[in-house]
């Protein structure tokens, strides 16, 4: 799982920081696989298709949302997250769109930036793993330069609940047990005659 968090850098006032970048518009991973293949066997995950900018999804893995603003040093859920083939460097393209008054006339600009992102651990370049979560943050500042970025690597947690969490601070439970369904016959016998028999009399669910 990639995760990725836009916040206002050390020091900064969230408002200094909006005023100068606006709302995030997209975040793309580039040069990513469309599609990812898992080896049953060898439990190895490999990228295939022809390589594409890709849009990064909002935590539930809905479409992600224009408009979402740079969020304050605390928080604690992920602007945008996916889950990604193994990849040595990752390339990941913000932008940004900020309203201004410029002689006195209103003016949308669309602010761009672009990073490459190696992941380390103990100082070592690592690769993407099954069962990590890689996190990227992204450290605003008010002025008009590159953010700072700041990486972790953590173990991907599972919360032990019943029904299982999905890892993402939700549950993906699923109740088996079927509801009642209204039978369309007249005795509840389901035979053909008390269905025909009675088309338009019952109605149907």
């Amino acid at each position: 799982q990639l995760e990725v968090f836009c916040k206002a850098a050390d020091g900064e006032t969230l408002n200094d920081v909006q005023a100068t970048w606006g709302n995030i518009k997209s975040i793309k991973l580039l040069d990513a696989y469309p599609q990812m293949t898992y080896n049953y066997t060898t439990s190895e995950i490999t990228g295939t298709g022809e390589k594409k900018a890709i849009s990064l999804l909002k935590p539930d893995y809905t479409d992600f949302a224009p408009g979402t603003e740079i969020q304050a040093n605390d928080v604690t859920t992920p602007i945008a997250v996916g889950m990604y083939a193994p990849a040595k460097l990752v390339i990941l393209c913000i932008t940004t769109e900020a309203t201004k008054i410029v002689n006195g006339t209103e003016t949308t600009e669309e602010l761009i930036r672009t990073f490459a992102v190696q992941f380390v651990d103990n100082n070592t370049p690592v690769d993407f793993e099954s069962g990590k979560k890689y996190t990227v943050n992204i450290l605003f500042s008010e002025a008009t330069k590159d953010p700072q970025i700041a990486t972790t690597v953590d173990s991907w947690t599972i919360n032990s609940e019943t029904p299982p969490s999905d890892g993402l601070g939700g549950n993906q439970g699923v109740d088996a047990k079927p509801g009642e369904w209204d039978k369309n016959d007249s005795d509840g016998d389901c035979t053909s005659d008390d269905v025909i028999g009675d088309i338009g009399k019952n109605p149907t669910t």
